[in-house]
């Protein structure tokens, strides 16, 4: 009984991270359903081994210390019962550990990641169907129900497309290749037509990595290329850009509030979303509330979290992401394919798209910048391992 139950979950748990993986650029009910789904049926195949612990990884310091910073934010925030929303998003963080407990087969891993990579190129496909429909900028909607606006898309489809491109490359099959490269064209035209500044940025940011691996050379290159001669021979296309983001003033007047509210509160900061909105409209003057909305979005994430959690706040943030480039350095080094090196750059490319982003949007918390850290960590649990042995991509 106890066996065939065990089965049971571990399908499961399969079901729910495909349904995750694929609802991920889709639907926001279908990807916390597919969460929820494996996460229930992991904690049942817990208790059923009588081993109810996580793996251990290498984040496990940074994640505990940023929950801790979470709650003290909460607990001294000026208004706890608006922060205490926070612990919504704090589950997420069991994702990675889901992931690593959970595929122990390179095969899973793989099958996610190229659903993954279908899912995101549909998702494009309707932002440029929105574009090529008389939309000012690409967006992703379904009719009339809205997925994911233009900065949403935009950072979501920068950190997928490394995927793609790692696909294309070391695809076997040619026919797998050609498909996962239309897939990449795709995402690549959705990237550009939401035209956002800072995306393009995340762009140039990943096309730099690319120049690091011999088969990527040629196609961070193109990347380039492309994005230059848009720049330099399109007004259309300059004019466009210049009109996308919010205006460069307001952005810097965000960024000014955002530093004055964190002086104030240096140790815990004031907590986060509707907490900042309350202090944002205190530090305004008269002029600048006659022409700017209130906001609880400072467009910056380093700021954002100052803001909203103290000094605490950025020093989490921070070793967050300095431990995470850290286990892709270790692992990339100790990666025993070159299908593993790929991966792991995929991973990289992505965060650094999406910290080049979050300098000048607040997107910390999205669930496929959790997803790429636990495929980071799955591929880290696989070199640790030397039982394990890396297929090839076919």
């Amino acid at each position: 009984m106890r066996a065939k139950t065990a089965v049971l979950c571990n399908r499961i748990i399969d079901g729910g991270l495909i349904i995750f993986v694929l609802s991920l650029p889709l639907s926001i009910s279908g990807t916390e359903i597919g969460f929820c789904l494996a996460f229930l049926a992991w904690l049942i195949m817990m208790v059923i081994k009588k081993e109810v612990k996580l793996p251990s990884t290498p984040m496990d310091l940074p994640i505990i210390f940023f929950w801790v910073i979470s709650f003290i934010a909460i607990a001294f925030s000026v208004e706890p019962a608006l922060s205490i929303k926070m612990l919504q998003k704090l589950p997420y963080f069991f994702l990675p550990y889901l992931m690593v407990d959970s595929i122990k087969d390179e095969k899973k891993l793989l099958l996610l990641i190229q659903l993954l990579v279908i899912s995101t190129t549909i998702t494009a496909s309707f932002g440029i169907s929105n574009c090529l429909n008389g939309a000012a900028r690409a967006y992703s909607s379904i009719g009339d129900h809205y997925i994911l606006e233009v900065n949403a898309l935009s950072i979501f489809l920068l950190m997928v497309f490394p995927f793609a491109i790692v696909l294309f490359i070391y695809k076997k099959s040619l026919w797998l290749k050609a498909i996962n490269g239309v897939m990449a064209i795709i995402i690549m035209s959705g990237i550009i037509l939401t035209y956002s500044r800072s995306t393009y940025l995340g762009m140039i940011g990943i096309a730099i990595v690319g120049f690091f691996v011999k088969r990527m050379r040629y196609i961070s290159l193109s990347i380039l290329c492309l994005i230059t001669i848009l720049f330099l021979a399109s007004t259309e296309f300059h004019d466009k850009i210049e009109m996308s983001t919010c205006d460069g003033q307001e952005r810097l007047y965000m960024w000014k509030i955002g530093w004055q509210i964190f002086k104030d509160h240096p140790l815990t900061g004031v907590g986060v979303d509707e907490c900042i909105k309350i202090e944002y409209s205190k530090y305004m003057d008269a002029m600048a509330k006659s022409k700017w909305e209130i906001r609880n979005n400072l467009h910056n994430n380093f700021i954002q979290e100052m803001a909203a959690k103290g000094i605490g706040g950025l020093i989490a943030f921070l070793w967050l992401l300095s431990a995470f480039f850290l286990t892709c350095a270790t692992c990339y080094k100790k990666s025993m394919s070159n299908e593993q090196k790929g991966i792991i750059l995929g991973c990289m490319a992505g965060y650094i798209g999406y910290v080049i982003d979050g300098c000048f949007e607040s997107n910390f918390f999205t669930w496929i910048w959790l997803f790429i850290m636990g495929v980071c960590l799955v591929i880290n649990n696989f070199v640790s391992n030397a039982s394990v042995k890396w297929e090839e991509i076919v």
